[in-house]
């Protein structure tokens, strides 16, 4: 794998999240690729992510409205849908810690592929109660977060086609 070939290859993925984020009444830009779809996701109603008001995206990066996300905003969310969080937090340099999503039980199709990739400053992660991934849930989530040194996944049961590949590539 070559980085040229790995950037066509998640360029090639960007139309779902593009057609996601306008299905939930994003204003979509008029040049589609990966640079853009954190601003286009931060131009949907309640902040770009209604399940997490208290974020919002300036020049492609994630953050709270007030410092840099800690990871414990995600507590309390037990199902992420279809397409959930799908690029949500692509190379977002300021999620840092711990995340704790220790109250997610069920994951959709697709629901976190892509969500933290490269997010190099995690640490370590909490799907303590996860018990059921679908399609896809969580392929190349963590993918490139370099400073992840655990993951809990111990209740999980139930994993969809590719549900967890790559999930974990270049940790």
């Amino acid at each position: 794998m070559t980085i040229a070939s790995e950037i066509t290859r998640i360029n090639g993925n960007i139309a779902p999240a593009y057609t996601a984020a306008g299905n939930k009444g994003a204003t979509l830009p008029a040049t589609q690729n990966s640079a853009n779809l954190a601003t286009c996701i931060g131009t949907i109603s309640g902040g770009g992510y209604s399940e997490f008001p208290s974020y919002q995206v300036s020049n492609g990066v994630a953050s709270r409205r007030s410092g840099v996300l800690t990871g414990t905003e995600f507590s309390g969310i037990s199902s992420v849908g279809d397409y959930g969080l799908y690029y949500a937090f692509f190379n977002c340099s300021g999620l840092i810690g711990t995340l704790d999503l220790s109250s997610l039980t069920s994951l959709g199709n697709y629901g976190l592929q892509y969500a933290f990739y490269d997010c190099s400053s995690l640490t370590s992660v909490d799907l303590s109660s996860l018990t059921s991934v679908g399609n896809y849930g969580l392929q190349y989530a963590f993918c490139g977060c370099s400073g992840l040194t655990s993951v809990d996944l111990s209740s999980l049961t139930s994993v969809g086609d590719y549900g967890l590949s790559n999930a974990f590539y270049d940790c």
